[in-house]
């Protein structure tokens, strides 16, 4: 009887284990991670690449301020700042951001170079260090942008 009752328990918490991290897992992974989804995304995070939905590697998607080089700043605040350039020049543009259904996506309004920009990106992958964004726009092109990690605002309670 004791013996049944381990293997009962056992069973509960692997089942129990894997439901938790199923809800937490995103497509590409990670399976598992310590650190909260609300910390990692705080931060300083370079875009650098951009893939359309054919597969054909490109410098910027169609609106201009989201290309390669172009930095996004996620504050605890919710306050987004998208540094982007228009030629030579570089620009702050500020908007807000917040986690979609069940931190599954990120959505991000901010005033771009050209227009208000209201995005809801699919987090594909979000490992520490890499962040990989997934969205549709307006024309059905599907655009993927990998974003990597410069600097990490935990530390500094941004």
């Amino acid at each position: 009887m004791d013996k049944i009752k381990r293997i009962s328990v056992l069973i509960v918490l692997t089942a129990g284990i894997a439901l938790f991290c199923s809800s937490c897992r995103y497509e590409e992974g990670p399976f598992i991670n310590f650190v909260r989804v609300d910390n990692r995304i705080r931060g300083e995070w370079e875009i650098s690449k951009i893939i359309r939905d054919d597969g054909t590697s490109v410098s910027s998607t169609s609106a201009a301020e989201e290309s390669v080089g172009a930095i996004m700043d996620f504050y605890r605040t919710h306050i987004f700042i998208m540094h982007c350039k228009d030629n030579t020049t570089i620009y702050n543009c500020e908007g807000s951001w917040d986690f979609g259904e069940k931190k599954r996506s990120v959505i991000v309004n901010f005033r771009g170079l050209r227009q208000v920009i209201s995005r809801e990106y699919e987090i594909v992958k979000f490992k520490n260090d890499e962040l990989k964004l997934r969205y549709t726009d307006d024309n059905g092109v599907t655009w993927t942008i990998t974003l990597d990690l410069l600097l990490s605002y935990i530390e500094y309670g941004y």
